[in-house]
């Protein structure tokens, strides 16, 4: 069973523009910026692209079929 988070949108562009390990490491080597310089930033792009954290509100469950929602308003739920 997997758990459908709801992600910023600019969390799911970036998960788009990120390139692959090779292709990050192939790009800072080329432009002569050290393995783990290149590394700790790619890890921070990956952590903020699927991290539900830098959100306009808290996480919540992306809607499925058949399931009553529920909405937290202030304290109390609806």
């Amino acid at each position: 069973m997997t758990v459908d988070w709801y992600y910023a949108p600019w969390q799911y562009e970036l998960r788009e523009a990120l390139p692959t390990p090779r292709q990050a490491f192939t790009a800072g080597r080329v432009r002569r910026i050290p393995d783990p310089v290149t590394g700790t930033v790619y890890a921070g792009a990956l952590f903020l692209a699927y991290a539900p954290l830098l959100q306009p509100g808290p996480p919540a469950k992306t809607p499925t079929e058949g399931t009553l929602p529920i909405f937290n308003v202030g304290r109390f739920v609806v």
